[in-house]
């Protein structure tokens, strides 16, 4: 008994959950026999009813099946089971069952209680054999062995398990792979009247790996022997009946936001087609508003007589075309955030469209979808798919790339997520062709002088002078720069002011909403219905798309269309958090971001998690000023309270990091260690930690050198990592950087230093200027190596003997 009510508080306590969409419900015949016993017959029932058509008594229930389904034919087996199975009215035990935010509904039954109950419509229903995943994934009920309202005239009988051959054919493949991709999703598993006989379902189980205090089996008061020995090997038995389990179901809150499907479970591929080529001239004004709030159309990219060159073509998708036109098939594109990828990518689908390849643009998911993969094979080498988006995972990109050996994969992403994910295991990176859209060459800052000329977008006299010049001039100039200084005019200010002050000035709710979307184009995720209901709540949704829909100025910066908010433009996002949001109101929004989804462990929920404690990200959004530091690291402390990062050595790192930008030493010391102790319980690799931890040791003990004495010691550590990764590792960016304070460190601390400490830095300076000076860096930037030598020359200058 004690072990009942324990197992019973357990299930409470997961009904109460204040998310939904995190519950697999499986319903088996013991569910319908107990809330329709009159109605709906169990297999005993449906065998007599099959044996009073043969006039025969005894079969089993399968063996009747077949032989009524010999002697009476296909419509008259169909027609048996309709006039069994299928009910018209709501039964009372079920509506309130049926209508709770599962995850999903699996069944065993014929019957269709579960969706008049709960008022389900026929498009979220799919049901047995040959049914595709696109459809099963926007589902909220799923018939393994059949429905009876999907049975038609003249159907055919194999739409029902119910024979001894229907057994022998296992799941759908389609079916299956939803089931797997649910029970990886899912929190709890809930089996009610279920027998878990079915072999796929416990195979899927098994996989799963659930812990056995997040699985349920409700039974009868009194369950067989046999089935408890089953289901204590998978989970806890509760033996309190369908019918008490429904009223438990009734009498739980309903969550704060109704949902009744799980969040991130879209999966498809959009095609993009070839549009007509731009035939209306655009304006001046036009032509500003798609640098700063962006909308890029792949018409813009065309030229003619009356329409002078609109939008900067980059030297990388000329790469990319020459790359796919010949052998390769593989390739990466990878910015800065306003740097242009989304853009590049939009000018490739153009100019691959115009080949005649077949693009498309992923949507989501995480394993590809075997329909998919037979379309995309026919396809062959004709297709080419982009997958441009930082929080897919690199494991999507490069599972389609080993499936479909012939098609073309095309992944962009942001810099600072590439360069943390060609470490992580994610080896295959070597055979992508990968190009780098961060500076701007020659031809194309002459590029942007002709456009930016030929539009009028320079600005004022003054700026423009000065702008113009170091986009002319200078060899390290980016896009994204060049784009920050048009939000600057007064002309972008007030129509940004105009489209948005009033609704960030309004009630809290609604004003949260608006933040939160900011927040989530910033980070590059697509806000979506689901997320947004699920992080601000089904209300203020309803009343926030009222807002949109009504007021005309912030439609034209907000986009509404298909269930999907968007600024085109993450610079857009970028000015507005840090321009006119308060920094207090948006770290309310990202800590709500952080409370609502702590309990989900989905990868890209955790990819935005990790987005939102990065500081190369978040010191872009707090506005400059006095308390920038302070309200940063407050923003830090609070989220170190969350369990999920109270644990996350990335997330000390980058509290590290952000302690030491701030020239808060003492803290910086204390979390990069605990950075370096959790790493180590999780058997990480620390390289991320040694990068930064290289940075602060020179920059603490020359900033604060009268706080310390171990200057000799501070620089052989930072070496040793440094010089480590620059050894070991493809990517020697990082590596770089620090070699690049040497010069600045040793000339503030140079004079500490005994001799034999200054003769043993001029022998590791040497020894690196001959490694750098040969070891060939051409993938980065010149400048990084020139820089970096020129670092090192100018510490041996101080530390080398006169």
């Amino acid at each position: 008994m004690q072990e009942h009510d324990s197992n019973l508080d357990r299930l409470k306590a997961a009904l109460n959950s204040p998310y939904p969409g995190q519950i697999i419900l499986f319903l088996g015949a013991g569910f319908s026999a107990a809330v329709a016993s009159t109605t709906i017959p169990d297999g005993k029932g449906l065998a007599e009813a099959f044996n009073s058509g043969l006039k025969t008594t005894g079969l089993p229930l399968q063996v009747a099946a077949y032989e009524y389904l010999q002697k009476f034919k296909a419509d008259a087996y169909t027609e048996l089971l309709r006039s069994l199975y299928h009910v018209s009215e709501p039964i009372p035990p079920a509506v309130s069952l049926s209508s709770h935010p599962w995850l999903r509904i699996y069944t065993t039954n014929y019957d269709n209680i579960v969706e008049v109950s709960g008022a389900i419509p026929t498009t979220k229903v799919a049901s047995t054999y040959k049914t595709a995943v696109s459809l099963a994934l926007q589902a909220s009920v799923i018939h393994i062995n059949g429905f009876i309202d999907h049975i038609q005239p003249n159907a055919a009988p194999d739409l029902f398990k119910l024979k001894f051959d229907d057994y022998d054919r296992p799941l759908d493949d389609n079916l299956l792979y939803v089931l797997q991709r649910d029970l990886d999703i899912a929190k709890y598993v809930i089996f009610c009247g279920y027998s878990l006989y079915d072999l796929d379902v416990r195979r899927a189980l098994a996989a799963a790996n659930k812990d056995r205090l997040s699985v349920f089996f409700i039974t009868s008061a009194d369950p067989a022997p046999q089935d408890i020995s089953i289901f204590e090997k998978y989970g806890l038995t509760v033996p309190i009946g369908a019918l008490q389990f429904a009223d438990l179901v009734a009498a739980t809150p309903a969550p704060d936001a109704r949902l009744t499907d799980a969040i991130f479970t879209s999966i498809n591929f959009e095609e993009h087609v070839l549009p007509p080529s731009q035939t209306n001239v655009l304006s001046n004004e036009q032509v500003l508003r798609i640098y700063t709030l962006g909308g890029i159309d792949p018409g813009h990219f065309s030229a003619n007589e009356t329409q002078p060159k609109v939008v900067l073509e980059r030297e990388a998708v000329s790469a990319a075309l020459m790359a796919l036109d010949g052998s390769e098939r593989l390739l990466v594109i990878h910015s800065d955030i306003g740097n242009g990828k989304s853009a590049a990518v939009r000018h490739l689908i153009q100019q691959l469209s115009i080949r005649k390849y077949r693009c498309f643009l992923y949507a989501g998911g995480a394993k590809p979808d075997p329909g998919e993969l037979q379309f995309f094979s026919r396809l062959g080498a004709r297709a080419c798919l982009f997958f441009d988006s930082d929080l897919i995972s690199p494991s999507t990109a490069l599972d389609y790339a080993d499936r479909l050996p012939q098609a073309k994969i095309i992944y962009a992403l942001r810099s600072v997520h590439l360069e943390l994910r060609k470490r992580g295991g994610w080896d295959k990176l070597r055979l992508f062709v990968t190009l780098n859209l961060n500076i701007l060459s020659p031809s194309e800052r002459q590029q942007i002088d002709t456009i930016f000329s030929t539009y009028g977008l320079w600005g004022k006299p003054d700026t423009r002078g000065k702008t113009r010049d170091r986009v002319l001039t200078a060899s390290n100039t980016d896009l994204r720069s060049i784009l920050l200084t048009l939000f600057q005019t007064e002309q972008i200010k007030q129509s940004i002011a105009s489209g948005v002050a009033e609704i960030v000035a309004t009630k809290d709710e609604v004003r949260n909403t608006f933040i939160l979307i900011l927040i989530l184009s910033y980070f590059g995720l697509r806000p979506a219905i689901p997320i947004i209901q699920r992080i601000a709540g089904m209300g203020v949704l309803e009343h926030f798309l009222r807002i949109v829909e009504q007021d005309s100025d912030i439609s034209e910066h907000l986009q509404y269309k298909d269930g999907e908010f968007r600024f085109y433009s993450p610079i857009y996002a970028e000015f507005v958090m840090k321009s006119i949001v308060r920094d207090d109101d948006k770290r309310e929004v990202m800590l709500l971001i952080h409370r609502r989804m702590e309990n989900f462990e989905l990868g890209v929920v955790r990819s935005l998690r990790t987005s939102l404690v990065r500081f190369g990200e978040i010191n872009q959004l707090f506005a400059d000023g006095p308390h920038r530091a302070a309200r940063i690291l407050s923003y830090y402390e609070a989220v170190s309270r969350l369990k999920s990062m109270s644990k996350d050595f990335l997330f000390w790192l980058q509290f590290a990091i952000a302690c030491n930008v701030f020239d808060r030493f003492d803290l910086a010391d204390q979390y990069f260690a605990t950075a370096y102790d959790l790493a180590e319980q999780g058997k990480h690799d620390p390289f991320q930690i040694d990068n930064h931890y290289a940075k602060f040791l020179l920059k603490s003990r020359s900033k604060r050198a009268d706080s310390y004495s171990d200057f000799f010691w501070a620089f052989d550590e930072a070496h040793r990592l440094s010089l480590n990764q620059f050894r070991t590792r493809d990517e020697a960016r990082f590596p770089l950087e620090v070699f690049d304070d040497y010069g600045e460190y040793l000339e503030s601390v140079g004079r500490k230093l005994d001799d034999d400490e200054r003769r043993s830095i001029a022998g590791s300076l040497t020894s690196l200027r001959e490694e750098l000076q040969t070891r060939d860096l051409s993938s980065l930037p010149k400048g990084l190596k020139l820089s970096a030598i020129r670092s090192v020359e100018r510490g041996l200058t101080i530390v080398s003997p006169p």
